[in-house]
């Protein structure tokens, strides 16, 4: 594609050179420029793209984008290459990645979802349902994207702008119809999403998390409310969870349509008929009553129910079709994942790795368990992240469980006993509190303490099949693990 044919569409504040060029990719890493690449110098969490100008050059970059100006003035020097410079590199990024594969996500309807627990799911419930329309989905989240049925990995939730453009393109080459988002608060913040609009934007819940990025909570929301001021569609509609003392303030500059659900005097007003380790019957009113019934455990996951069924209903998908696309769903990669022992304990495996969900998971199963059994919760708290949750997690699991072990989650550069301890901050009486830094042998020894009965919690990575230490990853996978040792008990 033409450069020119790019940045007529922006305003940039100085451009230098012949734009009548072919551009081959748009690249923010270095290390990913080929020939003829327009490179976008972008200011990242942990280094700035300014900083590798020369070598995106070197491999090829025939046009730089950037928005420091004493670097820009440097690089006037060099003739060969096009420059511009932007007010943000990283929203001129997201507006040129947008023209260069033409607008994909014009033709679909685009659906948003944030909050802080309870967004895969939802996208993996809203998925089957609309898939059970007879419709094409596509699906961007947390443990990767789904393209009309085809699965690829992906690294963050929301990924880059130039990702995301790469990846809706797909789609649309596949005549998705409907694009399903979870949308993370930092990537509202760093403007991921720039140059999107959404068609329904959806609010979960709001908890404490991310605070390491964000530092306090009034932070965190603004983030997360900047997808219902700056990225929702005026004519569009929101969703929002009732029950949360945030679900109105979140809505209360919307413009569009508001639909409100929870267990309270709601739009889509939810009861819970039954809740066990089968699954649970939830009941939904609004005009009249609709039954659902699903494999999935607890009243959390009433709540992904309740808010996939207000999001189908917005875009006109009956009732029956709701009823039967929930119903397919057994299970959500690393979501209450569970198996049953030849003992005749239980082991979950969850993605609990905030205060509230990991007290969701923990409320849950003592709700459905036998009051004579014991819960065995195993779990750690990620490193380089929100130090202030350790002591308040440490807190939850020693109320909750009957025995806590805890562990390593991802280390990553800190020292896994120093995140123990700062989790050990909030266990006052350590009685019944093991802690194994070894999250493999700290899984085999709740195991080891587990009865009949019993029900083994593995909290905090879920669908993630490795543990990051120091800077690498390494393949470790909690459902696979938990299999081998039982395998070993039998």
């Amino acid at each position: 594609m033409l450069l020119y044919d790019i940045i007529k569409h922006i305003n940039f504040l100085e451009v230098i050179g012949n734009d009548k060029i072919e551009i081959s990719s748009i690249e923010y890493d270095s290390r990913d420029v080929k020939k003829n690449s327009l490179f976008v110098a972008i200011k990242g969490l942990h280094s700035d793209g300014h900083d590798y100008i020369q070598q995106a050059i070197d491999n090829g970059a025939i046009a730089i984008i950037a928005d420091n100006k004493d670097i820009f003035d440097n690089l006037k020097k060099n003739l060969k290459i096009i420059l511009m410079l932007s007010e943000s590199s990283v929203k001129s990024m997201a507006l040129v990645s947008k023209i260069f594969y033409g607008d994909p996500a014009e033709s679909m309807k685009v659906i948003g979802i944030t909050g802080t627990n309870g967004k895969t799911t939802t996208t993996y419930l809203l998925k089957s349902i609309l898939e059970t329309a007879g419709k094409k989905v596509g699906v961007i989240g947390t443990i990767g994207c789904w393209i009309a049925g085809n699965f690829i990995s992906s690294d963050k939730t929301t990924p880059e702008s130039v990702k995301l453009f790469e990846i809706i393109s797909a789609m649309k080459k596949e005549s998705v119809e409907y694009l399903i988002m979870e949308v993370s608060s930092i990537a509202l913040v760093l403007d991921r999403v720039y140059g999107l609009k959404y068609d329904v934007v959806v609010f979960t819940n709001f908890t404490q998390d991310h605070l390491d990025f964000h530092i306090s909570f009034e932070n965190y929301f603004k983030a997360k409310k900047l997808l219902f001021d700056d990225y929702a569609k005026s004519d569009g509609v929101a969703i929002y969870n009732i029950d949360d003392s945030y679900g109105e303030k979140i809505v209360e500059d919307f413009s569009g349509k508001k639909i409100s659900y929870g267990f309270n005097e709601s739009t889509y007003f939810g009861t819970i008929n039954s809740l066990s380790f089968d699954g649970l019957k939830l009941l939904i009113k609004e005009n009249n009553i609709v039954e659902l019934e699903s494999e999935l455990i607890g009243k959390f996951n009433a709540y992904n129910i309740l808010t996939s069924y207000a999001i189908a209903k917005s875009v006109g998908i009956s009732d029956d079709l709701i009823i039967e696309g929930v119903k397919k769903i057994k299970t959500v990669p690393g979501r209450f994942n569970k198996i049953k022992s030849d003992q005749g304990f239980w082991c979950i495996v969850d993605y609990s790795h905030t205060p509230d969900s990991l007290q969701n998971a923990m409320v849950t199963i003592k709700q459905i368990m036998n009051s004579t059994s014991k819960l065995i919760t195993v779990f750690g708290c990620g490193g380089d992240r929100d130090k202030s949750k350790r002591s308040i997690m440490g807190s939850i699991a020693k109320e909750f469980s009957d025995v806590v072990v805890v562990t390593s989650d991802n280390p990553r550069t800190e020292e896994p006993m120093a995140i123990i301890e700062d989790i050990l901050l909030g266990i006052n009486n350590r009685e019944t509190t093991f802690v194994k830094t070894d999250r493999k042998e700290a899984i085999k020894e709740a195991i080891s303490l587990a009865q009949k009965e019993d029900v083994v919690l593995v909290a905090g990575k879920g669908h993630e099949s490795y543990q990051e230490i120091g800077n690498k990853k390494i393949h470790f996978d909690d459902l696979e693990i938990i299999q081998e040792l039982l395998n070993r008990k039998n």
